[in-house]
């Protein structure tokens, strides 16, 4: 079906990953989104190209803005542009507010945990990423990649080798 958002997509994937061919992969991820314009995935798949292969930063940011409007409860699409607001366009402020909006729906959420840990690490506030992840753990106790990333953030911000070492065998048991 030449208007099947799924099919224009993976199309997209194709040439963008293996035939190396931007130009057709945007073709088909435009042609996602003229087929299917409410469909979130397939505008947000297309944000990403237009973020990652064009550097298209402006067209990027419209696309998520409207992803998110066309679902506020969508968390892939909620964290690419959490991340998109991070990475590209160096917004820490309003990328902070975008992780601590979906950490507030899902405390537990490893990705968002991850990417707000490494946006208070480099700002030199360790001791909120402690904060965070104890929140994490809360949800999860035996989560063993939670208990891994308090690990190395008790490293990292506290050079607290030994409580690292605990959670760390915790992390081991839990994931037996």
């Amino acid at each position: 079906d030449p208007t099947n958002p799924e099919v224009l997509m993976g199309l997209g994937a194709f040439l963008c990953h293996v035939r190396n061919d931007d130009e057709g992969a945007q073709e088909y991820l435009s042609r996602a989104v003229q087929s299917s314009p409410l469909n979130v995935e397939a505008v947000t798949c297309y944000a990403h190209f237009l973020e990652e292969a064009k550097q298209d930063m402006p067209g990027a940011q419209m696309l998520y803005t409207r992803a998110v409007k066309l679902d506020p409860t969508n968390f892939e699409c909620l964290i690419n542009r959490a991340r998109f607001l991070h990475k590209s366009k160096k917004d820490v402020t309003a990328a902070e507010k975008a992780y601590r909006y979906i950490l507030g729906r899902a405390p537990a959420d490893l990705e968002t945990c991850a990417s707000l840990a490494e946006l208070l690490i480099d700002q030199g506030r360790g001791e909120e990423v402690e904060q965070m992840y104890a929140l994490a753990e809360q949800a999860e106790p035996e989560d063993p990649d939670i208990l891994h990333d308090m690990a190395a953030t008790l490293v990292s911000t506290k050079n607290d080798t030994k409580g690292a070492v605990e959670l760390l065998v915790r992390a081991i048991e839990a994931d037996s």
